[in-house]
């Protein structure tokens, strides 16, 4: 426990200072974390699903080559090509949206980048020659439902960052970040400390009632001090606050409930205590989902 504690420590002395000074900034800044976590998520997330990403970004020059010359799909491995084009289109729009904004060639009319970004993917999906997504079958339709699930939520940031005023974007991602932290770091020393039955022993054997209990009651009153602070804490926003707390703990259970299904401990290793990306963005994907609706309904 002390060693594990130390690990999680230490790597969060190191992350959060680098994420909240993104946050702070604003903007490009922002944008850039929200585009490298983004890219780090769909890596691991084909990672396990049993793609090799580093193997196939080899064959990324051939690839293009491939496609620019309207090559047969003998020329590069079936598996190859769902994977490159796959990644060709997770990573051009939120990009393109992020270039766009800040060389100001279509300033407001981003919508236009989407709209041409589609239709660029629909006009492949014509070709005969390139292998179709919509063909997935099977265990790759757990691969095309945890892409979109990362996607929409990083995406609707991305986007949000470069329409709206930097202040008040500031203040909606740190709000959902108190709520993500709070819960969290209440819920694992509430769960060591108090210990008692457990929540999901299926899904989630380290997981107790203490911990979800004191996490989400934590979070809730954090969040009502922060909307109280920094925004007007109405009834709505503070029903809103109870959904996003639930949120953070039903995402945390859903990528255990995943790992299992493909028998992984964790998503990576690129922080160490805490795993990878998504292992640490699990709950910020879900409250993310219910911030958008809270977001449309009420702000």
């Amino acid at each position: 426990m002390a060693s594990d504690l130390k690990l999680r420590v230490l790597s969060a002395a190191v992350i959060a200072p680098i994420a909240i000074l993104s946050i702070v900034i604003g903007g490009l800044a922002f944008e850039l974390l929200m585009l490298i976590c983004y890219l780090a998520m769909v890596y691991e997330w084909t990672s396990i699903n049993g793609l090799n990403p580093k193997s196939h970004l080899k064959s990324l020059k051939e690839f293009l080559l491939a496609s620019a010359k309207q090559l047969p799909s003998k020329a590069l491995p079936k598996k190859t090509k769902k994977f490159l084009f796959a990644s060709l289109w997770t990573c051009f729009p939120p990009l393109a949206l992020i270039i766009m904004r800040y060389v100001y060639i279509l300033g407001e009319t981003w919508e236009f980048v989407v709209l041409g970004g589609l239709l660029l993917i629909c006009k492949i999906l014509q070709r005969k020659d390139t292998v179709s997504l919509v063909s997935f079958s099977g265990k790759a339709r757990l691969f095309g439902l945890g892409f979109l699930y990362i996607s929409i939520p990083m995406y609707f940031w991305i986007i949000y960052s470069t329409l709206s005023d930097h202040n008040i974007c500031r203040i909606y991602v740190f709000w959902v970040f108190s709520i993500v932290w709070s819960c969290d770091i209440f819920a694992y020393f509430g769960g060591r400390l108090i210990g008692g039955a457990k929540f999901a022993p299926s899904i989630s054997p380290n997981k107790t009632w203490s911990g979800v209990i004191t996490g989400s009651v934590a979070a809730i009153v954090v969040s009502c001090f922060y909307l109280s602070y920094f925004l007007q804490a109405s009834p709505a926003l503070v029903i809103s606050s109870v959904f996003m707390v639930a949120a953070s703990v039903l995402g945390d259970l859903l990528e255990s409930k995943v790992k299992r299904l493909l028998n992984v401990k964790d998503t990576g290793s690129i922080i160490p205590g805490h795993g990878g990306v998504c292992d640490r963005l699990d709950s910020f994907l879900m409250v993310s989902y219910v911030f958008i609706a809270v977001w449309w309904l009420f702000l």
